[in-house]
């Protein structure tokens, strides 16, 4: 049930933002609700080990004009997150935002520490 709610709420961002680009919209408003639904959707992977009590994942992708993300560089304090944020992001299909590089920082805090 949780991963349709997610496959809807996806869907509704990307034709909010379709309605956004055609109307002539703020392309920096696209690009900040894009921002806002991949850090809804990528949460703590509780299947993974922290070696740190804070993992951090640094990221940077293209929005194909498909709608496939392009991850460009990445980094990370642990291989394993930063393989859960890439698979996670290149699952995501959003409206394209042009030829903008984004750049996201993901942060996790291991449990109960």
């Amino acid at each position: 049930m949780k991963r349709v709610i997610r496959s809807f709420s996806t869907l509704l961002l990307i034709a909010s933002l379709a309605q956004t680009a055609n109307a002539g919209g703020n392309p920096v408003a696209a690009t900040v609700e894009v921002r806002k639904e991949i850090s809804r959707l990528i949460s703590y992977p509780g299947t993974l080990k922290p070696t740190h009590d804070v993992e951090v994942v640094l990221v940077s992708f293209r929005i194909e004009s498909c709608g496939m993300i392009t991850v460009l560089e990445s980094n990370a304090s642990n291989a394993e997150f930063r393989n859960y944020v890439i698979r996670k992001l290149e699952g995501m299909r959003f409206a394209s935002t042009g030829e903008e590089v984004h750049h996201m920082r993901f942060v996790f805090r291991a449990t109960g520490k």
